[in-house]
């Protein structure tokens, strides 16, 4: 089966969601971590315990879009007027959101609260 099956702007969406959700975890392991007082303080709240959920956050996204581009070249039929290829393409899309917004959050978290 050829990429021909699913048009061009749902790979266009697949990448960009994509690559935001990777930017956005990016964004987040930048960001300084503002911590409650605490008596005495802990070692956890610092801007390098952000990094192993980032890590992990941006393997799991890029795991989730391998496996979205190789089951959509491989899936064949059509189904309701839309192609599987297209279903799927469209399903790892809304994962890849998903998960990519919670782990951006975890990582936010991961080390105290912190936006600013």
């Amino acid at each position: 089966m050829s990429s021909a099956a699913v048009r061009p702007q749902g790979w266009a969406v697949l990448g960009a969601v994509t690559a935001l959700a990777l930017l956005l975890m990016l964004w987040a392991v930048s960001k300084p971590a503002i911590c409650a007082a605490v008596d005495p303080p802990m070692g956890s709240c610092s801007q390098q315990s952000r990094i192993l959920p980032a890590t992990i956050g941006a393997l799991v996204v890029l795991v989730l879009a391998a496996a979205t581009v190789l089951l959509a070249l491989r899936s064949r039929g059509r189904r309701e007027g839309v192609s599987r290829a297209e279903g799927i393409v469209a399903g790892g899309t809304m994962l890849i959101a998903v998960v990519g917004i919670v782990f951006v959050i975890v990582v936010l978290f991961s080390a105290g609260f912190s936006l600013p």
